[in-house]
């Protein structure tokens, strides 16, 4: 924008607007567009340094070095005149430094910090390669949105807790293994939780009351839901090494589950806790959602699937993705009553074209999404 003379009365009209509005419509800016409004008087000057939110993301594109971006973000934060309430790293292949504990530290000790992700690169996909959280960030006792990527997570003995913490995304983390026992009790607020590739974490005892959503990816030797009376939405994909694998014991313990994901790699290995029951002893009349993923359909898991779909009469929506549409073994099919679905309204069947055994009797509106 470039100005002749004074600033007319048409130009000043959004430098009129209250200071929430203008921060508002500066937060829905990316931050180097943002940035630049500094230039056009010490007015938006004022405002750019004090909105409370700044997001380094993948719309950022910086001009300088990893070695160089850090440093210049930590000596703009400094600068600023108000709080930072929301603050987001995530720069595309941004790589550890000693800058980020500065910039920890700093957003931590004003005690205002909400919202705080921090997505890291690093040329080892070792863990010891990655970056150590500073204990700092344990002591910003508002924040209620935690996500964090390729990073040391190693609680300090004087965790007291996270009061407000409402949102907890961990993807590639190297967690302790007193996650459950240390963390997590302290974190009364806790709804949603996304668990993802994660390393030392070799068990977790859920005991979260106000959860509703939990996504796990990875490796587990013990999985289980100690006390999750709130928890509406699972997403599981448990591959390899969990201890006494059991389906029905696990969806007997949602009560409330309404909507369930599960990979093929999780059905392989409920599958390999034995016997699989045909359904559950009692109806899971909660489930209203269901989506299957699979890699191929073998005899193991054709009878999962019978398993799940006759376990949950009241299913609305229904979706089985098969990558390859082809059955490993279908000389010996599972025999079964026919499964009756009378309040499924929407089906999806991606890449499936042996669906045979599936006679519902379906009375609404069906979608069908043949890929």
């Amino acid at each position: 924008m470039e100005w002749v003379g004074e600033p007319s009365d048409e130009n000043e009209l959004i430098s009129r607007l209250p200071e929430n509005v203008i921060h508002n419509i500066l937060m829905l800016l990316p931050i180097k567009d943002a940035a630049r409004t500094a230039l056009l008087s010490s007015t938006w000057r004022r405002h750019w340094r004090s909105i409370p939110q700044l997001v380094f993301d993948d719309g950022f594109a910086p001009t300088e070095p990893n070695d160089k971006l850090v440093p210049n973000i930590y000596k703009s934060l400094l600068a600023r005149d108000g709080p930072v309430i929301k603050f987001v790293l995530a720069v595309p292949g941004l790589n550890p430094c000693h800058e980020i504990d500065h910039i920890i530290v700093h957003l931590s000790g004003i005690g205002v910090l909400q919202h705080f992700t921090l997505v890291l690169s690093s040329k080892d996909s070792h863990s010891h390669s990655w970056y150590r959280l500073p204990s700092s960030l344990f002591a910003a006792p508002r924040l209620n949105y935690l996500k964090l990527e390729r990073c040391l997570f190693v609680v300090p003995p004087w965790f007291v807790g996270f009061g407000q913490l409402k949102k907890l995304r961990l993807i590639r983390v190297n967690v302790p293994s007193d996650f459950c026992e240390n963390f997590l009790p302290k974190c009364p607020l806790l709804a949603s939780m996304l668990i993802v590739s994660c390393t030392g974490l070799e068990k977790l005892e859920l005991d979260a009351p106000r959860l509703k959503l939990f996504n796990f990816e990875g490796e587990m030797q013990k999985l289980c839901f100690k006390r999750t009376p709130c928890l509406s939405v699972l997403r599981l994909s448990v591959y390899g090494g969990l201890q006494n694998p059991d389906l029905a014991a696990l969806l007997a313990s949602l009560r409330v589950l309404e909507r369930f994901v599960v990979a093929s790699e999780s059905l392989e290995v409920f599958g390999k806790g034995g016997h699989v029951s045909t359904r559950l002893p009692s109806p899971h009349c909660r489930l209203k959602t269901l989506c299957i993923y699979l890699n191929v359909i073998t005899s193991l898991g054709e009878r999962i699937l019978v398993f799940l779909i006759s376990s949950a009469p009241n299913l609305h929506k229904l979706v089985i993705q098969v990558a390859v549409c082809v059955f490993e073994s279908c000389k010996n099919p599972v025999k079964t009553k026919k499964i009756y679905l009378q309040r499924l309204i929407t089906l999806f069947l991606v890449k499936c074209s042996c669906s045979a055994w599936l006679a519902g009797e379906i009375s609404l509106h069906i979608t069908w999404r043949l890929a």
